[in-house]
């Protein structure tokens, strides 16, 4: 528990975030093992979880197709999420990679769909810096 952080104006603000942080905060939790799979409708039944959010990658892995997202283990897994979700009046999330198209996880329910991380988007700016030829830009 931190009260330095940008949420509490960085320690000048603490009393107030405290204050009514649990009116504003979002919870989201994160199914990315087939442990998290298995126990998925407990998971969402837990009162404050307002978004399931499947981790394609680690979860792709554990189910021994890393990387394959339309394996049928990961269908499997997206629609036994997607039902839990559904079940529990939570919303259903994820980070698109690259080559994914969000209309089409849209269209399979997906509503917070995250874009891109910080390491990626450091890496992509690193990288069209260098081959512009500026790399110190």
């Amino acid at each position: 528990m931190s009260t330095s952080t940008r949420a509490t104006g960085y320690g000048h603000a603490a009393a107030a975030y405290l204050a009514s942080a649990d009116e504003s905060l979002l919870c989201v939790v994160q199914i990315e093992c087939p442990d998290g799979l298995r126990a998925i409708d407990e998971i969402a039944a837990v009162d404050g979880v307002d978004v399931i959010f499947i981790g394609h990658s680690d979860l792709s892995q554990g189910l021994g197709c890393y990387g394959d997202f339309e394996d049928s283990a990961m269908r499997d897994a997206e629609a036994r999420v997607q039902a839990a979700a559904v079940r529990h009046g939570k919303c259903l999330g994820m980070l698109l990679k690259r080559d994914m198209n969000a209309a089409l996880y849209h269209a399979r329910g997906f509503r917070f769909l995250a874009c891109g991380t910080d390491v990626g988007c450091l890496r992509t700016g690193l990288a069209e810096a260098y081959a512009a030829g500026n790399p110190t830009e």
